[in-house]
Formats: structure tokens, C-alpha cells, sequence
């Protein structure tokens, strides 16, 4: 019996590990990967949420004619432009 084994043993490694051996490197890298994706998005180092609203262009136009910055021809003309209701100025 002991024969039969190291038979078999010996016919079934005599060519290395095979091909398959490369998939135990790119588990490991894959385990890494995960592992540092899933830190980045939860720890304190990671990207921090926008919460307050970014300011559009209108409310910028709003915000400098309540301010007296533009009068109010140009507050219209402006506004029509960014809506999409006025004449473009030419280019």
C-alpha cells in the first residue's frame, strides 16, 4: 500500500505545482484590494460627503443683485441667458 501511495504521489507532482498556483497570489492581492477600499470609504481619512448644497449660477445672479452688485436690465438679461429664454450675446 505504501508503494501504491508514493506511486501516485510521485506521478501526480512530477510537473510542479501547475498553473493554478497563480491564483494564490491574486487571492491575497484581491483580499488586499478589498481590504484597503473598505477602510478608505469608512475611515476618517476618506472623502468627506458634500453636505451643504453648491451655490448654481442664479443663485450667484440672486445673490449679487440682493447685494445691489448689478442693476436690475442686467439682473434680466443675465437670467435670460442662463434659463435658456434670452438671446445669447454674440461670440
Amino acid at each position: 500500500m505504501q508503494t501504491l501511495m508514493t506511486t501516485m504521489f510521485a506521478t501526480w507532482h512530477h510537473d510542479g505545482p501547475g498553473w493554478w498556483i497563480v491564483f494564490v497570489p491574486l487571492f491575497w492581492i484581491a483580499v488586499a484590494a478589498a481590504v484597503i477600499v473598505l477602510f478608505r470609504s469608512r475611515g476618517p481619512w476618506g472623502p468627506r460627503p458634500i453636505t451643504e448644497p453648491r451655490e448654481t449660477a442664479l443663485d450667484v445672479l440672486e445673490r449679487r443683485y440682493a447685494e445691489g452688485a448689478i442693476d436690475e436690465d442686467e439682473y434680466r438679461r443675465r437670467r435670460a441667458v442662463l434659463t435658456g429664454r434670452g438671446a445669447r450675446p454674440p461670440e
